[in-house]
């Protein structure tokens, strides 16, 4: 590794010493070690020790790690920066208590009060950013239904193969410049949220999270449910061109229902056996505006801020699209693939230890790739066919995605209303390497389910299939917990 990754170590231990003083540990004293031994090797020989000699130092060190052919660097440095974070938050919390229990009963003194104001300087060097949860969303969520396997994004066809989004794995949705990547992320997004009580973070990297949200009300607007305006055009909304009718149906209908209780497919409330609603899930929009510096640690606390404030049911997260991950600040000096790698294996590495030490949590994780031109250029020569190596500009792309899906559109696609999708990787099923035909419009944002159950015209605001599954993703009524 370079001289970018020695500095983030000498940077750990910075903090760590800083800490210390404080009588606060960051590290325990065989990750520091481990940490010295890494820096001692480096400054002796300017390259960090191989995973041979870094076992035979250290043989139980990290069992993760353990039989891996060459020192995993970049998780190693994941997994620091995840212990550090919920270590340091923790332990502040606990020496603040414990300061403030003194001043109740002793009263207050200088040197408390010297102390706490240490304390809370301390805090706030590990603070993220508040966050409003929701964009006005109406309910405060009291309540999760058992779930399905994952997250299902309503293509039957799809949803057969790949058997659901899972806990613990990451999900690539790749494809080229305005081939419905994000159309298709946020139909998902939208259709487990409001359908199959799931919640979600998106965090958009290209789009303001303003506009996203436009987007998610053109989409819900498009529920069959809503008989007396189609749907709301999101740049119209955007544009502000809103007819009288459109903004108080969007204000007093569409945006309410996203919060609404669950209703059967007749439009009636359910309620369990207590006389409670059950509440919808929760998709918050995030941009980078919600975060100090992007960083491992900042993007961490956010969605553990954001974990707490959903009563610990988070459930994962979309991230649109990991190539932006290149331009943050704060990790200049990389090159652009080490440092695209390094966001991946940050953010799998979240979906399987998130709030390990706490709550033995996992995530979800889909992550939006944008395919290069080269690639996009070999795809239309084979009609819109992709193979693994449309992902070789971001290879821990491929190798930590559990599943791989494409989308792929063209002019004369999109005038038809149509986009096509392949499964290129699927560790727990059949891969899909003959293109599958959706239908997909960006006027309406709507992407999913096979063309034939969409009436020819839009606007005739054919049922897109989701409604149904209301009572699907409950089951049977008697059964609900």
């Amino acid at each position: 590794m370079d001289e970018e990754y020695k500095n983030f170590l000498e940077q750990i231990l910075v903090e760590h010493n800083t800490y210390l003083s404080q009588g606060l540990g960051i590290l325990n004293s065989i990750e520091a070690e481990c940490i010295n031994f890494m820096l001692t090797s480096f400054r002796n020989s300017q390259q960090f020790p191989s995973q041979t000699l870094f076992e035979s130092v250290y043989p139980q060190t990290i069992p993760e790690f353990v039989g891996m052919t060459e020192l995993p660097l970049e998780d190693f440095r994941v997994y620091i920066g995840n212990k550090v974070s919920y270590r340091t938050n923790k332990q502040i919390a606990v020496k603040m208590e414990s300061i403030k229990s003194l001043i109740e009963t002793e009263g207050m003194s200088e040197e408390l009060m010297g102390r706490l104001e240490e304390f809370k300087k301390l805090s706030d060097r590990t603070k993220s950013k508040d966050i409003q949860v929701g964009m006005d969303f109406r309910s405060i969520y009291e309540q999760k239904l058992t779930k399905p396997v994952g997250l299902t994004t309503g293509i039957e066809e799809i949803d057969q193969r790949i058997g659901g989004m899972s806990e613990g794995t990451i999900t690539t949705i790749a494809g080229f410049t305005s081939h419905f990547k994000t159309t298709h992320a946020l139909n998902i997004a939208h259709r487990c949220t409001y359908h199959k009580n799931f919640n979600l973070i998106y965090l958009s990297l290209e789009t303001p999270k303003e506009d996203m949200y436009f987007n998610l009300l053109c989409r819900h607007s498009y529920e069959s449910k809503f008989k007396d305006i189609s749907f709301v055009p999101h740049d119209r909304i955007r544009k502000c061109e809103l007819s009288p009718e459109e903004l108080d149906h969007l204000y007093n209908v569409v945006e309410p229902d996203l919060s609404s209780p669950i209703t059967d497919d007749m439009g009636n409330i359910v309620y369990d056996d207590e006389g409670k609603t059950y509440s919808r899930g929760k998709l918050i929009i995030l941009d980078e505006s919600d975060f100090v510096s992007m960083s491992f640690t900042d993007i961490y606390n956010t969605f553990e801020k954001i974990d707490d404030m959903l009563g610990g049911r988070l459930d994962g997260f979309f991230v649109d699209y990991i190539q932006l991950c290149k331009f943050i600040e704060n990790q200049k000096g990389m090159d652009d693939n080490r440092m695209i790698n390094s966001y991946v294996t940050f953010f799998r590495r979240m979906t399987m230890n998130f709030r390990s030490g706490k709550l033995n949590k996992k995530l979800i994780g889909v992550l939006l790739a944008q395919i290069n031109r080269v690639n996009w250029i070999k795809a239309v020569k084979k009609c819109g066919v992709y193979d693994l190596t449309c992902l070789a500009d971001a290879n821990e792309l491929e190798r930590g995605s559990y599943r791989v899906i494409t989308t792929y559109t063209d002019e004369d696609m999109k005038n038809r209303s149509e986009a096509q999708l392949q499964i290129l990787k699927n560790r727990g099923g059949p891969t899909m390497w003959n293109p599958h035909k959706i239908y997909a419009n960006g006027e309406s944002y709507v992407f999913g389910e096979e063309m034939e159950k969409f009436g020819a015209t839009l606007g005739g605001n054919a049922n897109s299939g989701m409604m149904g599954d209301i009572l699907g993703s409950l089951g049977d009524m008697d059964n609900i917990i």
